[in-house]
């Protein structure tokens, strides 16, 4: 591959990244999936050729994709760490402390939480010696990230309140989301699901703003389990229905299993514990052949639906309906939570 070739790859690699989260993410996530070869190639020649800057640059412009494309997110995390590796030039700081976040939150996605930390504490280093507010911010939130796993909520409140106290003071909303989201998780967690309404409201707007139609995806997800714990189930049923349609159309699979276990919980709210057992079982199963590890509000509300399941059920029905959940590929799932 020559120079030339790996430069149209970033250019493209950077132009996609935007889009991804757009009216045309779909369209953009079959493009990346196309290009794949050539992306690799260019990614493998910046590393070749000690390119550091470049190779950071890419490899956080393609994190997007390798996000929702969850089958492809240890591959991500192997090419970031060979772009870490590679010597930075001061006039690169910056590009690596963003690749630095950027390769922990695929960390965290696969609950690789040392990892995590260790990338987003060397970020939050270089966000602190160039003083960079809103760098420090965006580190903060991340940190509150890895509270939130931890089930650490006073550490999640410190972090994201000081992020999001930066984030306003620079009047940077669209930066806010983060430490907003993630509060709105550690509510949803501590059970208090209408204070996590009103942030996620909150966030969804400020999504809008941007047309990011990725993060209202997340947000209506999300408030799929808001609705269902305060007893909206109908409501709760269509986010979740919303949400398979969004995700399944851009691959994401892991997101798709997330709502099949929402629907579980629908189903038992609605007095359906066996179809509910066996959704719960369908959305582990994929997760599980994918590596994902749930993000830690979406575990709880797992825990809290499978426990119920199984309360409601005699031991073998309930072996039976989670075998049978589990035995289903992704199509049948999603056919069955339809009721096809």
């Amino acid at each position: 591959m020559a120079q030339q070739d790996a430069a149209h790859y970033l250019q493209l690699a950077e132009e996609a990244a935007a889009e991804i989260r757009g009216p045309q993410g779909a369209t953009w996530l079959d493009r990346l999936d196309r290009e794949y070869d050539g992306l690799q190639a260019a990614l493998g020649w910046f590393v070749d050729h000690r390119s550091s800057e470049e190779a950071l640059r890419m490899t956080s412009a393609l994190s997007g994709y390798w996000q929702s494309r969850r089958d492809r997110m240890t591959e991500g995390r192997q090419w970031f760490a060979k772009a870490l590796a590679l010597p930075a030039a001061e006039a690169g700081r910056q590009a690596r402390a963003k690749a630095l976040r950027l390769a922990g939150l695929l960390a965290f996605r696969q609950g690789d939480a040392q990892a995590a930390r260790a990338l987003n504490e060397e970020g939050l280093s270089i966000w602190r010696e160039l003083d960079d507010k809103g760098g420090i911010a965006t580190a903060l939130a991340e940190l509150a990230r890895l509270a939130l796993r931890a089930g650490n909520h006073d550490d999640v409140s410190r972090y994201a309140e000081e992020s999001l106290a930066i984030q306003r003071a620079l009047e940077r909303r669209q930066d806010t989301i983060a430490p907003l989201h993630l509060l709105a998780a550690s509510a949803r967690m501590q059970g208090d699901y209408r204070r996590a309404a009103q942030l996620y409201a909150e966030t969804t707007v400020l999504y809008r703003e941007n047309r990011n139609e990725s993060g209202i995806a997340g947000e209506h997800f999300n408030m799929g389990y808001v609705t269902l714990r305060l007893g909206e189930v109908q409501q709760a049923a269509k986010h979740f229905e919303d949400s398979i349609a969004f995700y399944r159309a851009r691959g994401n699979h892991s997101m798709v299993a997330a709502c099949l276990a929402g629907l579980g919980g629908v189903a038992l709210a609605q007095g359906e514990p066996e179809r509910g057992a066996r959704l719960l079982g369908g959305a582990e199963a994929i997760n599980r052949n994918l590596g994902i590890v749930l993000d830690p509000d979406d575990k709880v509300e797992f825990e809290r639906d499978m426990t119920a399941a199984r309360e409601r059920l005699d031991k073998k029905t309930f072996d039976a309906a989670w075998a049978a959940g589990q035995a289903m590929s992704l199509e049948e799932a999603i056919a069955y939570a339809s009721g096809d």
